[in-house]
């Protein structure tokens, strides 16, 4: 009987696929917490570091530098997970020394995630066994410190260079904690991602004019001035657009129809 609900569903995702290349996608799709169990959990008890779920396709991994350096330099995919699993990469990490931390008072306590399955460990559910929950400041990698511009994407093994520059920064000791947050697009949908950097240009016209046919532009209107980071008035973002572009199909070649 199995046998056959497995052909009809197989049946049901080619007639939704527009061709065997969407097909074999749609199979080797992998969802947040999949992920997590499959690339993150094992690996955080080999590396000593607590890895959790922070929120949808974000995850935060806590522990001493020299521990989760390593876990980056450790961070692989499979061929099921995308054709080139070299070609990894995270993004928009983010860190903190988790020097702000907010002690629950007795009636405090968030929504638990045990439901979920597969299970995970998310981070709020650490948060209300400890009953401390680190607050932040949290604080953006800098990929060009002249340029002013932020890290937006990196492969794991290539991370620790900037890891690095952290501890020297803040004169810290292979024995300090820091705790780092960073993106993973696990169901490999183009507008998983959703900072406008790593959207295709085509994904942010149809953004623009969704209300109807008005093609208005979408800019940054974020105020710079108000940063220690100067503006970044080169074209990188527009270049890490078209990289992407090359590489990855769009949100509308892979959504099912």
């Amino acid at each position: 009987m199995l046998k056959n609900f497995n052909a009809l569903i197989k049946n049901i995702i080619t007639e939704a696929a527009e061709n065997e290349d969407d097909e074999q996608r749609i199979k080797n799709v992998y969802h947040c917490n999949e992920f997590y169990n499959r690339f993150l959990w094992q690996l955080s008890l080999d590396d000593n570091v607590l890895v959790t779920r922070q929120r949808n396709n974000v995850f935060l991994v806590g522990g001493l530098f020299k521990d989760v350096i390593k876990f980056f330099n450790d961070l692989k995919v499979d061929k099921d997970f995308m054709d080139e699993p070299k070609d990894f990469e995270i993004y928009q990490p983010m860190y903190t020394f988790g020097d702000i931390q907010h002690n629950m008072n007795r009636d405090e306590q968030y929504p638990s995630s045990k439901g979920l399955k597969p299970n995970v460990i998310a981070t709020h559910d650490d948060d209300n066994l400890v009953r401390c929950v680190i607050e932040g400041p949290w604080k953006e990698f800098i990929e060009n410190v002249k340029k002013g511009t932020k890290l937006l994407k990196i492969q794991p093994n290539k991370f620790k260079k900037y890891i690095k520059e952290v501890q020297k920064e803040y004169d810290l000791t292979n024995d300090d904690q820091i705790f780092i947050e960073f993106t993973v697009n696990c169901e490999q949908w183009k507008n998983n991602i959703f900072d406008a950097e790593y959207r295709s240009e085509d994904d942010i016209n149809d953004f623009g004019a969704a209300s109807g046919d008005d093609k208005r532009n979408i800019d940054d209107d974020f105020d710079y001035s108000q940063c220690a980071v100067p503006k970044n008035n080169d074209d990188s973002h527009r270049d890490a657009l078209k990289d992407i572009k090359k590489t990855e199909k769009t949100y509308k070649e892979n959504k099912i129809k």
